[in-house]
C-alpha cells in the first residue's frame, strides 16, 4: 500500500543519512590527520634536501684517514 511505500522510503532516508552523517564524522576525524601528514612529507623532503647538501660538502673530504694523530691526509 501507499502508507508501507511512505515507511519503507522514510527508513531507507534514515539509514542513508545516518550514513552520511558517519562519512562526513570520518571525514573530519581523518582531514586533520591527512594535513599534518601532508606536513610530515614536506619536512622529511626538506630534510633529505639538506641532507643532500650536506653531503656533498662531505664528499670532498677524505674517506679514510691514515692515523688519527697524523694531521697528514692521504
Amino acid at each position: 500500500t501507499r502508507g508501507d511505500e511512505i515507511d519503507k522510503d522514510a527508513k531507507d532516508s534514515k539509514i542513508v543519512l545516518e550514513a552520511a552523517v558517519n562519512v562526513y564524522k570520518e571525514f573530519q576525524s581523518a582531514y586533520p590527520m591527512h594535513k599534518k601528514y601532508k606536513e610530515i612529507i614536506n619536512n622529511l623532503t626538506k630534510y633529505k634536501i639538506a641532507l643532500g647538501k650536506i653531503r656533498k660538502q662531505t664528499d670532498t673530504f677524505p674517506l679514510r684517514f691514515v692515523d688519527a694523530t697524523s694531521d697528514q691526509c692521504p
